[in-house]
């Protein structure tokens, strides 16, 4: 009995060790130092903090990711093949996140296939300090003089702003617009997939042909943009001119600029960087470089840099004229085979020294590093691809850690995957084509050695077989159906209705347009007590539907003129660019054969020359 009792002791001892060995992992901590944060010293990058975390069972099976998000999306912020121990910290920098929300991180555990087990996220609050100020334009510039009158007749237009905004507050946004005679505005902004604006930046607006105007007004104002109360507002106006080539300028800024500061000596010249430089060049990535400068007008000068962990060092207090030793080893290489680092001047009170325009003195210097990377080849097959095929890439690499292929998005944005990173030096993969794209897609290689000095190569485009044999659409569209569609003229416009989707689109004689759904049904009366005059005909089923039921639609529509029309006609989808952002613009017919083209944003129509 002794002897029993004894293997039951030991069997329960063995299950109670494999039942402890196969824990899963858990994360029972996850925390940051800082309570909350003011949204325009977080854009102006100037808060760190600390996270820490804990977990439980991390065995070599998982490992775990640390993330900040940016945009619609999370982006590390661990080097290339960097392990987290199950405890620790790490000092961040805040950076924004290019969106309406507060900083927010997340710390995951997955395992081997990348499968998430446990996450936990933290969010930092935006607060707003009492003694804060209203938002406030402080800059708001156009790099031209004047607008030619033929791109504005042509609807093709462009004007690039600056502008800087001081003292943003959460849940507001710029707004971009042109103002005209009358006193309305209208959107000024080409189309784009992110909402949010920086509130420090450069841009391009798209202004349209002021009808019986000689000038243009663009109006740039800062808004809640959820109550809509306008904090501040300032006006761009510039002369209509009959040259394609007027001189480029810098509007003068709403708020007047703070007056440089100049050291002793040199009162009567402006303050300006003489000289920034590194030697060696190109420089080895596990030693030093010497930094060299000279500034005239500054009392100190800066020197920022990135580090190991992508934190912003900044080096202060040192003479307008000197040098500096740079570690390499201590610097965080990234995307290119040389390195960045700024130097800006300051005046006695430690403050950046601005110039007339309001823009701190300051100089870029790129260190070229040496690298024995060297991409001895890059295809891909087939060349043309099917849209709905895939792709094989194949590459080699000389002395190369890792390898990552890299797509440019319809945007014009690298796009980058878990699943074409960390490749070996030399390989093959195979990918599905993308969706998205219409006519051809740019690839790019690039490759990162020992020491973190990263290459890229040549692009290499795919082009795309298009699968329908006649477009409508400038180019190859991304769907085409055909469709049952219905046509009604009215006195101010005409409306579409489609079959398959059971949408109608009205599109007003102003070019613009907006579309409904159809919610009539077979059999259903429309009720339309009011009699049309002579020549005018009131509209029936689907359409009748909705303009008796909008008021505002049917005062600007008027009475039909005639008849529904009943055909049949292709409806396409296709890309349509402005800037980066990436729109959907609808192609059909009408009943006489013309083509017409509805614009994804801002909601407007036009009829191509084409037929």
């Amino acid at each position: 009995m002794k002897r029993f009792a004894i293997l039951i002791c030991a069997a329960l001892l063995a299950l109670a060790l494999e039942t402890d060995a196969q824990q899963p992992p858990a994360i029972v901590d996850f925390s940051c130092d800082r309570d909350s944060v003011v949204l325009s010293a977080v854009e102006a990058r100037q808060i760190s903090a600390l996270l820490s975390w804990r977990v439980l069972n991390l065995t070599n099976d998982f490992r775990l990711r640390l993330d900040r998000r940016e945009l619609n999306g999370w982006v590390s912020l661990l080097d290339d093949g960097e392990i987290l121990p199950p405890a620790g910290t790490r000092p961040i920098l805040i950076e924004h996140p290019l969106n309406f929300g507060p900083p927010a991180y997340r710390l995951a555990v997955v395992d081997a296939a990348g499968q998430v087990m446990d996450e936990r996220f933290i969010s930092i609050p935006y607060t707003v300090e009492p003694s804060a100020r209203a938002p406030r334009i402080e800059r708001f510039a156009a790099a031209s003089a004047g607008l030619y009158s033929g791109d504005l007749q042509a609807g093709s237009a462009r004007l690039e702003v600056t502008w800087k905004v001081a003292d943003r507050l959460p849940n507001s946004n710029l707004v971009f617009e042109q103002v005209f005679a009358d006193g309305r505005s209208v959107s000024a902004e080409l189309p784009r997939a992110n909402l949010w604006i920086a509130s420090e930046g450069r841009g391009v607006v798209a202004p349209v042909a002021p009808e019986g105007a000689n000038r243009v007004r663009i109006r740039l104002r800062v808004a809640d943009v959820i109550s809509g109360q306008i904090y501040d507002s300032a006006e761009l106006e510039l002369p209509i001119t009959d040259s394609s080539n007027p001189p480029v300028i810098v509007t003068a800024a709403p708020t007047p600029a703070p007056v440089p500061s100049v050291t002793p000596g040199s009162a009567d010249l402006p303050a300006q960087v003489l000289n920034f430089s590194a030697e060696p060049g190109p420089a080895n990535p596990t030693g030093t470089a010497t930094l060299r400068w000279t500034v005239r007008g500054a009392a100190s000068v800066s020197l920022q840099w990135l580090n190991k962990i992508n934190q912003e060092v900044t080096q202060d207090n040192l003479p307008p004229e000197g040098s500096f030793l740079l570690p390499l080893t201590n610097i965080q290489f990234s995307g290119a085979q040389t390195y960045p680092v700024r130097l800006i001047a300051r005046n006695s009170s430690g403050q950046w020294v601005l110039d007339s325009s309001g823009s701190a003195i300051a100089a870029d210097l790129v260190i070229p590093l040496q690298t024995s990377l060297r991409i001895t080849s890059f295809s891909a097959s087939p060349n043309p691809a099917a849209r709905d095929g895939s792709i094989t890439f194949a590459w080699a690499v000389d002395n190369a850690a890792s390898v990552a292929i890299t797509r440019v998005s319809p945007q014009g944005i690298f796009v980058y995957d878990d699943t074409t990173a960390n490749l070996p030096p030399s390989g093959s993969l195979a990918l599905p084509v993308p969706g998205g794209y219409t006519t051809a897609i740019t690839y790019f290689i690039g490759a990162v050695d020992a020491n973190g000095v990263s290459i890229m190569g040549d692009p290499l485009v795919v082009n795309l077989i298009c699968p329908y044999e006649s477009f409508l659409a400038p180019a190859c569209p991304l769907t085409q159906q055909i469709v049952q569609a219905a046509h009604l003229d009215f006195e101010g416009g005409f409306m579409i209705w489609r079959s398959d989707t059971r949408e109608i689109y009205v599109l007003y004689d102003d070019r613009t347009y907006a579309a409904y759904a159809d919610t009539w049904a077979e059999g259903e009366p429309v009720n339309i007590p009011e009699t049309p005059p002579a020549g005018r005909a009131a509209p029936g089923r689907g359409f009748g539907k909705l303009w008796a039921n909008n008021p505002d639609l049917r005062a600007r529509l008027g009475w039909a003129t005639g008849g529904e029309d009943s055909y049949q006609t292709p409806f396409e989808t296709a890309v349509e660019l402005a800037g980066r952002v990436q729109q959907t613009g609808l192609f059909f017919r009408l009943p006489n054969g013309l083509r017409v083209h509805l614009g994804g944003f801002p909601k407007v129509w036009d009829i191509p020359d084409a037929s």
